[in-house]
């Protein structure tokens, strides 16, 4: 008598179905990122386009327990680039959150003024990061895949803020920057060209900060004498940048911090006046800036103690976390303090 012989299973071809479509799936899914980024992201900006309109963002405002507000700073800066026709729009420190940054491109801004706490890496790549005044939560942000850190207390029993790294603004933010002028005030903005690179690749047209540590009463009046000399005397990139460290000399506390710019091919750019520039007049300086020599001549002890401490440890999804050694074994080397 003859064996029957065992029925096959269907269940083999049903899983070999099963990823077959998975795989085409996966595959349209990549297609499709990959098309996105191609029209919406690497796509260059235009060279014609230019939003007259400008924001101040200001961390150091508020929000957090590091605030250095200086309102006579931000009326000079606000009356020098109405006067060259931008609106300005003004960014207190409370709304600086991770959010914010991520939507920063599809604001459409010309000029961005980066008034903020910043910090780099003790070791490896000592990339920057720009701080908000959004306390850290566990489990926060990392669901997006979000290129995030968040930061230990800049003092010991301080709460821990988030911050973002070059990663974020160059892969997580929306839209595009458009020639935007990005102003980096805090401290390192320059001491290593991430940052500015990944702001280049998003769209904006120039990047301008410090290579070293700064004061913040130092690095508000160096900035109100640069936008005088950019906007309401029209100078290049590098003529504006150049004359501004001759007027004001080294900051006293760190006289080798140096302003400069990134990259070098945008020295000769001078950034365009919504209105007639020759009709322009130049902003009465001296009635905005006495209250701010004095300050930055001799700064407070608190301005020279102000410290931005951050550690950073990476999530499989992309997220940077951030604990105290007692919390957590994966923890790189302290960031370097930063005086903003």
């Amino acid at each position: 008598m003859k064996k029957k012989r065992p029925r096959k299973r269907k269940r083999k071809t049903f899983f070999k179905r099963r990823s077959t479509q998975g795989t085409i799936a996966a595959v349209f899914v990549i297609f499709l990122s990959v098309l996105f980024y191609y029209i919406f992201i690497s796509q260059p900006t235009n060279p014609d386009t230019f939003h007259f309109r400008a924001v101040i963002v200001d961390q150091l405002g508020g929000g957090h327990i590091k605030a250095q507000p200086n309102q006579t700073f931000i009326q000079a800066a606000e009356e020098i680039l109405n006067a060259s026709g931008f609106s300005v729009d003004y960014i207190d420190g409370a709304n600086v959150t991770v959010d914010f940054y991520k939507d920063l491109p599809s604001l459409e801004y010309g000029i961005i003024i980066l008034r903020l706490h910043s910090a780099t890496s003790a070791e490896g790549t000592r990339e920057i990061s720009l701080f908000t005044s959004e306390l850290f939560e566990e489990n926060k942000h990392n669901e997006r895949g979000l290129a995030a850190v968040a930061f230990v207390p800049y003092e010991e029993e301080d709460p821990i803020y988030f911050g973002v790294l070059p990663l974020f603004v160059r892969d997580s933010m929306n839209g595009k920057f458009e020639n935007t002028i990005v102003i980096m005030t805090g401290c390192d903005g320059l001491s290593e060209p991430q940052m500015a690179e990944a702001f280049i690749a998003r769209g904006a047209k120039a990047y301008l900060g410090w290579n070293e540590l700064v004061t913040a009463p130092y690095t508000d009046y160096a900035t109100t004498r640069l936008l005088q000399h950019l906007m309401a005397e029209k100078k290049s990139m590098r003529t504006a940048v150049e004359d501004t460290k001759r007027e004001v000399g080294g900051d006293p506390t760190y006289p080798n911090s140096t302003l400069s710019f990134y990259p070098d091919d945008a020295g000769d750019h001078i950034i365009p006046n919504a209105t007639d520039h020759n009709a322009i007049q130049s902003v009465d300086l001296q009635q905005h800036t006495s209250g701010m020599k004095q300050p930055f001549r001799n700064p407070s002890p608190l301005t020279l103690q102000s410290i931005a401490t951050a550690v950073l440890t990476w999530h499989p999804t992309g997220v940077a976390w951030a604990f105290h050694s007692n919390r957590s074994t994966r923890i790189s080397k302290p960031f370097k303090e930063s005086t903003i």
